[in-house]
């Protein structure tokens, strides 16, 4: 799910595993840790956490301006 162009709110990730919120960002923490690049932010419409998983050729590329939810 966060390898979504526009990555997923944490209150999907926290429905759909059925985890508490602080475990999918423990989560998230380990894979940046074992190397990969989560991008962080806020949705424009609700304010909630985002979470996008970047590749390589999109480390250069700023966030959207507006997350779809």
């Amino acid at each position: 799910m966060i390898s979504k162009p526009d990555g997923v709110r944490i209150t999907i990730l926290v429905e759909r595993l059925g985890w508490q919120p602080h475990t999918v960002r423990a989560a998230l923490s380990g894979l940046r840790k074992q190397g990969h690049q989560i991008l962080a932010s806020k949705s424009p419409k609700t304010g909630e956490a985002v979470y996008r998983l970047m590749t390589p050729m999109q480390t250069s590329v700023t966030a959207p301006e507006e997350v779809a939810s």
